[in-house]
This record gives structure tokens, C-alpha cells and sequence, in this order.
């Protein structure tokens, strides 16, 4: 790339056009490397399943493998998986493929709104890795596992029949968890032609269920002391059932015709976060408490994606069980990760001094103080919105915050810029009962969708 055109506070057409163009290239490496690793998938999930010992007890279907030969071909799955990743990222034949080439070009440039893309890209390409959803077969290994009898020296590990279905499902690629990988450069794609006004090829118009339907597969098993049924428009009946659930209520026929990678941007961060929210809890349904103490637990609702439209608009609400917004959880973990670093028994005014003190005076002007003070006098946030607490996340990452993980509130940061850039309106809030609740509401003329 020029290196006079790194240096403009501007990024010209040129300039888009040449990074759509190391884009579609990366896209091809990713589907290359996706095929590859489907294809491996089959051979090694025959080879699992020839193994297993298949009994009947009390009526359900149980599969039965030796403990050491799961452990190994499973770890053999899981490393596979891992492998296309590390690829994509970085393949090691030139210097000019892969996410890493694509994201150091981003950090070249000056522009701040497509510099900040950066973060965006290496958050979500991270958290999209297909080794993620095999990681239950970890679970499995030890929540499953039982001591050694005389036909299973080594011990063994026993799953029952919707498991082993589950285990059907992610191996075999169905539901499209590679090519999951390709979406984070989309909706760079997507954001260069909404910034600067390139013209892109036009795509196929994207069923919004299905988009839906296959980020839930991807993150069914993401968190793996959980595994969730995958509910759509769901009775009463379904919903009784002791089962963690990923709930989607969503009228059928509705397509995104442009920017769908915006709000596949959108849906993958809200549920993934309400995901690791409701897997701080201790409720659920967990495969320890399944498989060791043969408990079954309370009817859960843990994600809620609610879609609806009207004239105008196309409104998702994204709910969970989790925490929801908190001052007393934001206030602990300032404290916390404070203390992590070795710093402790600060005053109000040397936290204020710090990367994330500076966020909070950013997102609260002359109020910045009272955070500290939540505390000793609850009533100084009683007119404060949830909106301005999340903002408060969104600065604290973007502002040099060096107590927070890599990518830690990355997430949120890219929904609220997908939103803007679709000139959508968000409302963080908490729902009466627990958890957060999210409602996003789109213009139907920024996803190409007849009004």
C-alpha cells in the first residue's frame, strides 16, 4: 500500500478498494482452510463414533467409549480445529495473506473510524474460532467420564443419545461454523463501503432466521459448563423443558438485502455476552451436575432473541439471565483489576488519573467522581441511565484501559458502531426479572428491506 496514503486523517477510494481487495483474498484462504478442516471433520467423527459402544438403559440410548481413546481423538478434533485458525491468521507462506497481514494494514492507517476497525476484526476473528464449539467434547472427557471396570480397564466415558447428536452436529460442519470465520472481514468490507461510499458487488439477499439460527449453533456449546437447546418460536411445552435454551421468537420471510454482516455483528456479540453472563451463574443446565450427580434441574430461560418489525423499522431484543448492568459489578471489578496490578489504597482522585479514571470523565463530565463514591452514597446514580453505565464500558476499552483483557468490552463497542453506522438507535437496559435487555431498533432502508 502507498505509504502517502497511510498518512491521511482520510481514507480515499483508492485506498477502500485496495483493502477490499486483501479482504476477499483472506476470504479465500478462510474457505479454503474451512474445507479442508470439514472434510477432516467427517474422517475423525466416523473414527469416534465407529468406536462407541451403543446400550440401552431404562430405555434411553447411552454411547460408551474407552476414557483414553476419546481423550485422545477428541483432543486430535479440537487441535484441528485450532490449526485453521492459526492459518487464517497468520499461514507463514508470504507476507501479504492472512488476518494478521489485513490487521497490521489497519493499524497503518491514520484514519481513526477505519483504524478502530482494527480492534473489531481481531475480537471477533478470535472469538469465532472453530475450536470453540468442540471444546464440550472436553466436557465430556470430564464430566462424563466413570472409573474402570473390567471390559473399560482405563475407565470410560458414557453420553447420552442427544449428546452424541450434538457431537453428529458440530463435527460434521452442518451448520456452517467454519465459514463463520469469513464474517468478521464482511463486516469490515461492509463498514469500509459505508465510510467511504465504495460501490460493493451485490449479494443474496440473507434470510434472517437462518443468520440467526447459525450463530446460535456456533455458540451452543461455546461455554462449555452449559450446553443449550436451540429453540424457534417456541410453545409452552418447549419451553418447560430442564433445559438451558437459546430462545428465538422471529416471524418467518424476513431477508436483509445489504449490511447484513452489520447486524450478524450485531446478533454474534449480544448473545455471546449474554452467554458468558448467564455462565457466571450458577444455574443451568450443567453436564457435571447431569453426568456426576444424575440431577435433572429447574426449567431454564437463559437467551432471548426477539425480532419484529413495522413500517419503518426492524427491532431485535436480545435478553438473558445473566447479572445485566451493574454499578456494584462495575465498581468491583475497578477495585479488583486494580488490585491485580499491585495497585491498592488509592484516592478517588489518583484513579481518575488512570487510562480508565480519564474513560469515566469522558463518559460523565463533572459527575466522574460520584462513581467512586457509589459505595458510601448509592443515591448520587439514581438519575443515571443504564445507556450512560454502558458507555462508561465502551470508553474504558477504547481509552487504554491496561486492567481489562485483549479484547475485553470489544464486543459491545463493535454493536454500538454497527448501530450508528446503520443509523439505528440501542437502549441497554435490565429486565425486571434478571439480566440484561438490550432492544435494537434498524432503519428498514439501511438493510435494503422494503418498508
Amino acid at each position: 500500500m502507498p505509504e502517502d496514503r497511510l498518512q491521511q486523517n482520510e481514507i480515499d477510494l483508492e485506498t477502500a478498494q485496495h483493502l477490499v481487495g486483501m479482504i476477499d483474498v483472506t476470504c479465500d484462504l478462510i474457505q479454503t482452510q474451512a474445507c479442508l478442516l470439514a472434510e477432516q471433520m467427517v474422517h475423525e467423527h466416523e473414527d469416534l463414533m465407529a468406536a462407541a459402544e451403543v446400550v440401552e438403559e431404562d430405555g434411553e440410548i447411552f454411547y460408551i467409549w474407552d476414557q483414553n481413546y476419546f481423550y485422545t481423538k477428541t483432543s486430535q478434533i479440537i487441535r484441528s480445529a485450532s490449526e485453521t485458525t492459526d492459518i487464517c491468521w497468520d499461514p507463514g507462506i508470504d507476507e501479504v495473506t492472512g488476518v494478521r497481514y489485513l490487521s497490521d494494514a489497519l493499524g497503518d492507517i491514520t484514519d481513526p473510524t477505519v483504524r478502530g476497525m482494527r480492534a473489531f476484526l481481531r475480537h471477533d476473528f478470535m472469538h469465532v474460532s472453530p475450536s470453540h464449539p468442540f471444546e464440550i467434547l472436553n466436557a465430556f472427557a470430564v464430566f462424563a467420564k466413570n472409573p474402570p471396570t473390567e471390559d473399560y480397564p482405563n475407565g470410560y466415558i458414557r453420553i447420552n443419545q442427544r449428546h452424541k447428536d450434538l457431537i453428529d452436529d458440530i463435527s460434521l460442519n452442518r451448520y456452517g461454523t467454519f465459514e463463520l470465520m469469513a464474517f468478521p472481514l464482511n463486516f469490515l468490507k461492509e463498514h469500509l463501503a459505508l465510510h467511504t461510499g465504495i460501490d460493493l458487488p451485490e449479494s443474496e439477499p440473507e434470510d434472517l432466521e437462518q443468520m440467526l439460527l447459525a450463530i446460535a449453533k456456533s455458540l451452543q456449546c461455546r461455554f462449555i459448563r452449559e450446553d443449550y437447546v436451540i429453540l424457534v418460536n417456541p410453545g409452552d411445552a418447549e419451553l418447560a423443558t430442564p433445559q438451558s435454551k437459546i430462545i428465538l421468537n422471529i416471524p418467518q420471510g424476513i431477508s436483509i438485502a445489504s449490511n447484513a454482516n452489520h447486524i450478524r455483528q450485531i446478533a454474534y456479540n449480544l448473545a455471546k455476552n449474554g452467554m458468558k453472563a448467564v455462565a457466571q451463574k450458577e444455574t443451568g443446565f450443567d453436564l457435571r451436575r447431569y453426568y456426576r450427580e444424575r440431577m435433572t434441574p429447574d426449567p431454564v430461560e437463559c437467551i432471548r432473541i426477539d425480532v419484529e418489525t413495522n413500517e419503518d423499522l426492524l427491532t431485535l431484543s436480545f435478553q438473558d439471565s445473566g447479572g445485566g448492568f451493574s454499578i456494584d459489578t462495575l465498581i468491583d471489578d475497578i477495585r479488583r483489576k486494580l488490585g491485580s496490578i499491585g495497585k491498592t489504597g488509592l484516592t478517588d482522585e489518583e484513579i481518575l488519573a488512570l487510562p480508565f479514571g480519564k474513560a469515566i470523565a469522558n463518559a460523565f463530565g463533572s459527575e466522574a467522581a460520584k462513581i467512586l463514591q457509589w459505595r458510601f452514597d448509592p443515591m448520587v446514580f439514581r438519575t443515571w441511565t443504564m445507556g450512560e453505565v454502558l458507555n462508561y464500558r465502551l470508553q474504558a476499552r477504547m481509552t487504554g484501559d491496561t486492567t481489562r483483557s485483549v479484547t475485553s468490552g470489544t464486543g459491545l463497542y463493535a454493536v454500538a458502531n454497527a448501530t450508528q453506522k446503520l443509523g439505528g438507535t440501542i437502549l441497554p437496559s435490565n429486565s425486571f426479572d434478571s439480566g440484561a435487555y438490550v432492544p435494537i431498533a434498524i432503519p428498514k432502508s439501511s438493510l435494503g428491506m422494503a418498508a
